[in-house]
Order: C-alpha cells, then sequence, then structure tokens
C-alpha cells in the first residue's frame, strides 16, 4: 500500500470512527492529509525544519509517519530537528501540547535538537513493523533497541494493548471506559477551575458523557483518545451483538453533554462484578495499523506475554 492509499484508506476509517454530526467526512479528511502530504514533499524553502511533539500514542504514530517519510530525502533529513516532550513545569497533568500557549511553545521549540540517522533508521524499521498484515511484527518491535525515539516503547506497547485481549477480547480502552461507567469517582478531578453552577451539575450527572470522558482520561497514563474518538468507543460497546453499554440518553443537539448518558447492560453488570468470566464479547472487526482484525482473521493480544495469539 502506497502513502496515497494508505492515506485514503485511514481517511475512511477516522469517519467511521468519529460519525458524530459534526465530525468531518472521509472527503474532507482525506483532502487535508493531502493537503498534509504535499507539505512534506515541499519543503525546499525551509533552512530548518522543526518537528514538535508529545509523548502519547497519537502523536508517536504520527512522528513515526512523518520521520520515515522525510528520512527518504537526505536534503531534508538533514534539516530536520526534534522536540518531544512528556511534562511542561508548571502544568499539571501535562497532556499535551494543546495545554501550551505560545510563550511555552517556544520554550520547548528551543530545545529542538538536529534529528540523527538512528532516529530516521528506527521509525523506518517500526513504521514498516506497524504497517505489516501480521500483529508478530509489532510484537517483534516492542524488543527491539528504540531508546533514540524515548517514548515510543511505551506508545508501542500501548497500541498493542489496543488489540483484543485474550482474556476477556476487549481492548485496554474499551475496560477503561467500562469501569469508568461502572465506578464512576464521587467527585471529577479537573485540570482548571470551573463556575460552581456548572460544577454542580457536572458533579451529579455521573452517568453523563462528560463525566466519563473526565474519568477516562485520568485512568490514561498518557492520554490519547479525544472526546470524538471516546464517544465512538463508547457507541460500539453499545451495538455489539451482545452489548455491554447502553446510551441511555442522547443529546442530539450536543452528542458529548451533559444530557448524553451511559449506563451498564446487564451483560456489562456480570461482566464488571466478575459473574461473566471468559471473553465478554465475540471477535471485532477493527484495523489495528495493517491488521484487519476479524472472525475470519482473529488476533489477540496477550499481555503477560507480550505477545499476540489467535
Amino acid at each position: 500500500m502506497d502513502d496515497m492509499a494508505l492515506d485514503a484508506t485511514r481517511a475512511a476509517f477516522l469517519a467511521d470512527a468519529f460519525s458524530q454530526a459534526d465530525a468531518p467526512t472521509a472527503q474532507q479528511i482525506h483532502d487535508d492529509m493531502a493537503a498534509r502530504r504535499q507539505k512534506l514533499a515541499d519543503l525546499k524553502d525551509y533552512d530548518r525544519i522543526v518537528l514538535l511533539f508529545e509523548h502519547d500514542l497519537y502523536d508517536q504514530l504520527q512522528l513515526l509517519q512523518i520521520l520515515e517519510r522525510l528520512g527518504r530525502r537526505e536534503d531534508v533529513a538533514q534539516r530536520c530537528a526534534l522536540a518531544c516532550i512528556d511534562r511542561f513545569d508548571g502544568i499539571e497533568p501535562f497532556w499535551g501540547l494543546g495545554q501550551l500557549n505560545p510563550t511555552q511553545l517556544a520554550e520547548v521549540m528551543e530545545t529542538a535538537q538536529p534529528v540523527t540517522e538512528e532516529p530516521f533508521d528506527v521509525a523506518r524499521r517500526v513504521w514498516r513493523a506497524i504497517r505489516q498484515p501480521d500483529p508478530k511484527a509489532l510484537a517483534r518491535a516492542l524488543k527491539w533497541d528504540t531508546e533514540a525515539l524515548p517514548f515510543l516503547h511505551a506508545a508501542l506497547l500501548r497500541f498493542c494493548q489496543e488489540f483484543p485481549w485474550q482474556s476477556d477480547g476487549l481492548t485496554l480502552t474499551q475496560r477503561r471506559l467500562l469501569e469508568a461507567v461502572a465506578n464512576p469517582p464521587a467527585e471529577p478531578r479537573l485540570s482548571r477551575p470551573m463556575e460552581p453552577e456548572r460544577y454542580a451539575r457536572f458533579v451529579q450527572a455521573v452517568d453523563s458523557f462528560p463525566r466519563i470522558f473526565n474519568a477516562y482520561m485520568y485512568s490514561e497514563p498518557a492520554p490519547f483518545w479525544g472526546d470524538l474518538g471516546v464517544k465512538g468507543v463508547l457507541d460500539d460497546l453499545t451495538c455489539l451483538p451482545e452489548p455491554l453499554l447502553a446510551c441511555t440518553q442522547q443529546d442530539a443537539e450536543n452528542p458529548m453533554g451533559l444530557e448524553t448518558r451511559y449506563a451498564l447492560t446487564p451483560r456489562g453488570a456480570a461482566f464488571m462484578t466478575g459473574e461473566l468470566t471468559g471473553r465478554a464479547v465475540a471477535q471485532q472487526v477493527m484495523d489495528r495499523g495493517g491488521v484487519r482484525i476479524s472472525p475470519e482473521n482473529p488476533w489477540f493480544w496477550d499481555d503477560e506475554k507480550q505477545t499476540f495469539c489467535v
């Protein structure tokens, strides 16, 4: 699959995953990717190319793809510098670059270091492994020396954990969201102050999408899903042949607002209490890198052995 075909496949996947009323269409996503591809191909007028990324899975996958593409051209590779962070003084919790103001972003850019051949080589090899139709290539990549990209190993492991698990058939995100619905914290944790009346409504709406999203964000050491992505995963859990979740109320005007509510189904409750053991769901259909997971091509992640099995 060449770069254009990959972008088309990716656009279709994102449009399906983020199928909210105000979400971009597959064509809009594809056009955006085409513009990005063109930008990466036309860098001759830049003396220095600074790549600014963070540590989570979403950014690390993009960093791999960009380094792999830029590394094909020696004249471009020689002008690349990279700044990649997992924290910033005074910001707690640190979830990403979007929390920084322009002055703080400028500080991060000042830490950028030239990208040597080793990071390009790591990106090339790992990106190739991710795009293979057999995930065992990805499991092998977990054992490689990837210190040239210091946040990559943790991101790769988290990517593997987004495959259905051998133990229960769920991804780690699905499991964490079920936990957020089953056992919501009495009080949400906030990264910034909230107006008192709004906070009171937020606290009371324990089964609402914003409360579930809040609990999920704090359950992830390095959050990589945004609200649209989490909404898609929640809705997937309501659409299984034997659903684990039910959307008990949907706010048509604001699908990710306080009036959108979720609850465990009896099957979901049995799973969370341990009454239902084994795989909670049948083989799910999903794409992970170059792997198309389906009943005809079943793959499961064994977290204890850090490998894949059928």
